[in-house]
């Protein structure tokens, strides 16, 4: 494998695992004593990626403290 082709396919791979990452983060699911801390992990392994902007970066930090607000809600487990 060539540099530029094994470049090319770590790049793929890092936004594949972005798209992944940040699905999982902005899921429609509800947010329950067993998935919320699924969910933030998710948000925090998307706002790792290099790929993102100030404002998606943003995104992905209101989401994971709207999660965390509405996890303190569901019940003594989720804190």
């Amino acid at each position: 494998m060539t540099e530029t082709t094994r470049g090319n396919a770590e790049a793929g791979s890092n936004i594949l695992q972005l798209l992944v990452s940040w699905q999982a983060c902005f899921t429609k699911e509800a947010v329950t004593d067993q998935n919320f801390q699924a969910i933030v992990e998710a948000c925090d392994r998307a706002a790792t990626s290099s790929n993102l902007s100030r404002k998606e970066r943003e995104r992905l930090t209101y989401r994971r403290a709207k999660i965390l607000q509405t996890a303190g809600k569901v019940g003594p487990e989720a804190r």
